[in-house]
């Protein structure tokens, strides 16, 4: 019986430090105004890693010159790309990019009203989990663990609370039989 409760104690810890952790990851840069992108490719591979997590913070157009990476959405918004802007017309309207690892241009420019921010810091390979299926099971495996855990509390605390009302109402006797 000990050793079953020893591992539910450890086996908690261990869920609510992989939380921590996923809620670091995730929450955090929120609160400081980044927003996450994910590597998708290899075009960046010399400065950014195919399945990199990268943290992107709103950038002004008018601080972006010419080397710099930046972070935009591609068509309608269904991609987000990370590349080095190789050019741009002079009021900053439309930007040319190119990925470190190829040797051309991508086809066709991005306008500002594509861009998302600069890249501030990366962590390499992380967000080759970060895929919508696996956003979608870590999302219910969190709130399955989240209900598991609150529930587990709950019956604890329940378990707990009866045995103090047995040992009040033996006290009480005590009391009156002396």
């Amino acid at each position: 019986m000990a050793k079953i409760k020893q591992i539910k104690t450890i086996s908690s810890f261990v869920l609510i430090f992989l939380m921590a952790i996923v809620l670091l990851v995730t929450l955090i840069p929120h609160l400081f105004g980044l927003n996450i992108a994910v590597i998708r490719d290899n075009a960046m591979q010399g400065s950014l890693p195919n399945g990199s997590l990268v943290f992107v913070k709103t950038t002004p157009v008018t601080e972006i010159q010419v080397g710099d990476l930046i972070t935009y959405y591609r068509g309608e918004g269904e991609d987000i790309l990370t590349r080095r802007v190789v050019a741009m017309d002079s009021h900053r309207q439309t930007f040319y990019t190119k990925g470190d690892r190829n040797s051309q241009a991508e086809e066709g420019s991005v306008d500002q009203s594509q861009l998302i921010g600069q890249p501030t810091f990366h962590l390499p390979y992380f967000g080759l989990v970060a895929t919508k299926t696996f956003l979608l099971v870590a999302q219910i495996l969190f709130w399955i663990a989240a209900l598991t855990i609150t529930f587990t509390t709950i019956t604890t605390l329940i378990r707990q609370s009866r045995p103090l009302k047995k040992q009040e109402d033996s006290w009480l006797f005590e009391d009156k039989e002396q």
